[in-house]
């Protein structure tokens, strides 16, 4: 099943429902393995699924689901580069909300994902350097390995990092 929230949730996604989520994990898996970084460009596409599970790794347990969603509020309205943000605030205000809903939603404390930028920040450096798109480093990375990975994969990982935190 292809994500598709009712239309209701695409013209508010506040109007969104615990049991809707639930019923949801697949297709944010799927929608989050196919919408990439960086406007997809680089030597190869980086979903955001692959970018929240590779991050879950890499911060403390207490706050690996907050990194493995973080970027869910992009499965409404995509990944949207930071200079286009910095130019238009409202579109961070918006994904901001839909953000809260989730976490709401999730039961992750939204201080969590405070917690977890500096992380988000670092393995951008770690990305951006695979990806031969950064050539000059201007902030800590994490020394991870970032390689392609198929979007189907992407979501299964995805899919079961989420299930495997959730029974935690």
């Amino acid at each position: 099943m292809m994500f598709c929230p009712t239309l209701h949730a695409l013209n508010d996604p506040l109007l969104l429902t615990k049991e809707m989520f639930d019923l949801q994990i697949p297709d944010l898996a799927f929608a989050c393995s196919r919408i990439n970084r960086y406007a997809g460009r680089g030597k190869f596409a980086l979903s955001i699924a692959q970018h929240q599970t590779l991050l879950s790794w890499y911060v403390p347990q207490e706050l690996a689901m907050a990194a493995l969603t973080h970027d869910l509020a992009e499965t409404f309205i995509s990944d949207i580069p930071a200079s286009a943000k910095s130019k238009f605030p409202e579109i961070e205000l918006y994904e901001l909300r839909i953000l809260g809903h989730l976490a709401n939603l999730l039961g992750v404390p939204w201080d969590h994902y405070r917690q977890i930028h500096g992380y988000d920040i670092a393995i951008r450096n770690d990305e951006m350097l695979a990806l031969g798109l950064m050539y000059e480093l201007r902030h800590p990375m994490l020394d991870c390995i970032v390689d392609p990975m198929h979007p189907d994969d992407a979501a299964q990982a995805w899919m079961t990092r989420f299930y495997q935190l959730r029974s935690e």
